[in-house]
């Protein structure tokens, strides 16, 4: 009978801390997103050159835990420039999020690149009547993102640029070559070491990470 009642007493507990531990998630969620401005605004993400939409993942699974947005979806324009949207914006919403993936990945055309960004945001409009946007974009993606707000200002609420293609004339061709084709650490890593002062920093948990979002 004692038995049964210490295992009654330690269930309640569990119990308890399971309640509460909700409680108390659901209030730091709550004190997270009063940071952030909530509004309607969708916000795109495009990848660089050779890469795709898992690049954007870390940062866009980032904002939603913080609590900046509660909607990440997906658009995938394929090399015929027809876009498939995976995932859905609803009326509760908050400053959602589009993965942009380019299929043709490796294309340095600003032309056809622009026709692909153009595709995106369409689709986009055109299923849920959005009318300002933010662009974010790396490498190719940011070059794409700097076209797109100089042909449509008045549409672009803002633009973030990291890395960004575009803004010089010389290329690295054997850097971007090289990370695309890197299939392990070992291909990797002299790419990497490229990127800082330091190469030590490039570490087996960054070659790692860096396989993985590439």
């Amino acid at each position: 009978m004692k038995h049964k009642r210490l295992w009654t007493s330690v269930a309640l507990v569990v119990v308890g801390l399971v309640l509460g531990g909700g409680v108390w998630y659901a209030h730091q969620q709550k004190v997270a997103a009063a940071k952030y401005v909530n509004n309607k605004t969708t916000t795109f993400f495009f990848h660089g050159w050779g890469s795709s939409s898992h690049a954007e993942q870390h940062m866009a699974n980032a904002a939603k835990r913080a609590g900046a947005t509660n909607t990440i979806i997906k658009a995938n324009v394929d090399k015929k420039g027809k876009t498939t949207i995976t995932g859905k914006i609803t009326k509760k919403s908050k400053n959602p999020i589009v993965e942009v993936n380019f299929e043709d990945n490796k294309n340095g055309n600003y032309e056809e690149g622009g026709r692909y960004v153009k595709s995106a945001i369409q689709a986009v409009q055109k299923k849920y009547g959005i009318k300002k946007m933010n662009l974010v974009g790396h490498s190719m993606g940011g070059a794409v993102s700097l076209n797109t707000a100089r042909l449509a200002p008045q549409r672009v609420r803002s633009l973030t640029l990291i890395g960004s293609a575009g803004l010089g004339t010389e290329i690295n061709g054997g850097y971007l070559q090289g990370f695309v084709e890197a299939a392990n650490r070992n291909a990797l890593k002299p790419q990497l070491v490229q990127l800082f002062s330091n190469g030590d920093l490039v570490n087996r948990q960054m070659l790692d990470d860096m396989l993985k979002y590439k």
